[in-house]
């Protein structure tokens, strides 16, 4: 590729480019659209071209500057590991009750298996003590639960819970749980009502939906059991009960339809408490894991068109699926992202990285560090530190600078100020970080980004208007 970086696409009605270098879209007409095609092809501007001058005038359609791959946050690890820990999540146990399908542990994905391994209580305390070190520059402190099955380990628990709050002084802090909401006896309702924990439960639809993946280990669905637990919170502490959330995963065996019937007519559920998650394609070793059909993407289509018709004023608000609703936030933010008309730097690096292990500081049942929840525990280089040795800051500036496996590739892509993608989402090749696993991961960035970038022009053609006032589309 040339020096030239941008990007030509096209919807039914008009023709754009994205300008890499200022960070803009640019409606064009057809005439400019066919030399522009050339400019993306060759990286410069060909002899004696006019047409393109008020573009150039603009500060568009300029050479490229950024020659490194660097992430700016890169000379800040030490101060935000330091000072500035946001969330502490202990993995209390890496045992399960359940045996998910499409469980991250299930065997599907290159990753560890289920396993006896629990946390003890001094580990657990040297990693409460080790967070409290960590954050005193943080206003909100956040301690969450993770397994496996975290209540399998409710006594262990308690215990973070009442040490926690003894050395707590003059923030706030809070707890959260994420379970598959078997395991939720009176006692253990009483006891999480009380110190006001964030639960989010797993549950993925009616009956028919959730048992066919989400089963005991002796193969019955676990359904029933969940239900009867909720009514029992309900009835406990009816405003507790109003707080939980569900994280329903839409997996290649469901219908779409059904999931959204049910938590759109169940009396039980308030449909904003729910939250509906891609299964993870990310270190899949069963290639079938992912085969989804048309009774998710009709469905999950129909969906998303209503709510494009709904921001264009086309059909009203109540035809819109309470579990759709919030797309708008997306978009709204992509906008927002397409107009930072900032031109590039001379050292950048793609979106998506956060500081690993400030945000969510992940520790497993033995004590070591990983940047989230969200990595695989068998891909070498996620380890980043341990309670007994602290952080690797070493390591963690490799996994910041996740970029840097694709420098070259990064340089010349017009998708690297748009990009999202974060060292989990990025496809490990032999358990290893590499090059073409990244490469492989960027082909999904680039197909989203193009998606968004449509997407956001047709909105704007057909009358929508953003909150900011000037645009370039």
């Amino acid at each position: 590729m040339g020096e030239i970086v941008i990007k030509c696409f096209s919807t039914l009605k008009k023709y754009y480019f994205y300008d890499r270098h200022t960070n803009s879209v640019v409606c064009v007409n057809p005439e400019e659209y066919k030399i522009l095609k050339n400019v993306e092809r060759d990286g410069k501007i060909p002899n004696n071209c006019r047409e393109l001058d008020k573009y150039l005038q603009k500060g568009l359609l300029q050479k490229k500057i950024t020659k490194k791959i660097i992430h700016p946050s890169s000379d800040d690890i030490e101060y935000y590991a330091n000072k500035q820990l946001k969330e502490l999540i202990l993995q209390v146990t890496q045992q399960c009750n359940l045996r998910c399908f499409y469980c991250t542990y299930s065997g599907n994905y290159y990753n560890r298996g289920h396993s006896d391994k629990r946390m003890s209580w001094e580990i657990a305390r040297e990693a409460i003590d080790f967070y409290f070190e960590h954050s005193i520059d943080s206003d909100k402190l956040i301690i969450a639960f993770y397994g496996g099955e975290p209540l399998l380990e409710f006594p262990l628990i308690k215990k973070c819970v009442e040490y926690a709050e003894g050395k707590v002084q003059d923030k706030e802090l809070s707890f959260f749980i994420t379970t598959n909401g078997t395991l939720l006896s009176e006692e253990v309702i009483s006891f999480l009502a009380k110190h006001k924990f964030a639960v989010t439960i797993s549950l993925d639809g009616k009956k028919e939906e959730h048992d066919v993946n989400r089963k005991f280990r002796n193969g019955q669905g676990s359904f029933d059991v969940i239900v009867r637990n909720l009514n029992k919170i309900k009835k406990y502490d009816e405003e507790f009960f109003s707080t939980v959330r569900y994280n329903t995963v839409i997996n290649p065996k469901a219908d779409l339809k059904n999931v959204l019937d049910y938590f759109a007519n169940s009396k039980l559920f308030n449909p904003i408490q729910v939250r509906l998650s891609m299964l993870n394609e990310t270190g899949v070793s069963n290639n079938g894991l992912l085969k989804v059909n048309d009774s998710f993407w009709i469905p999950h289509r129909y969906e998303h068109l209503k709510v494009l018709l709904y921001l264009l004023g086309k059909i009203d608000r109540k035809y819109i699926h309470p579990l759709y609703i919030t797309d708008h936030r997306a978009i709204e933010l992509f906008y927002k992202e397409t107009h930072q008309h900032y031109i590039e730097l001379e050292a950048m690096h793609h979106g998506g990285p956060c500081i690993p292990g400030v945000r969510r500081l992940f520790v497993d049942t033995s004590g070591d560090f990983y940047p989230c929840e969200r990595v695989s525990e068998n891909v070498q280089g996620m380890k980043i530190g341990s309670v007994e040795k602290g952080f690797d800051y070493n390591k963690m500036r490799y996994i910041l600078n996740i970029g840097q496996l694709t420098e070259k590739e990064c340089l010349e892509c017009w998708n690297l100020r748009l990009c999202r993608m974060c060292v989990g989402q990025v496809e490990p090749t032999n358990n290893k970080l590499t090059c073409e696993g990244k490469l492989c991961s960027c082909k999904t960035s680039i197909n989203d980004t193009l998606y968004n970038l449509k997407e956001l022009c047709v909105l704007i053609e057909n009358g929508y208007h953003f909150h900011e006032e000037d645009h370039d589309e």
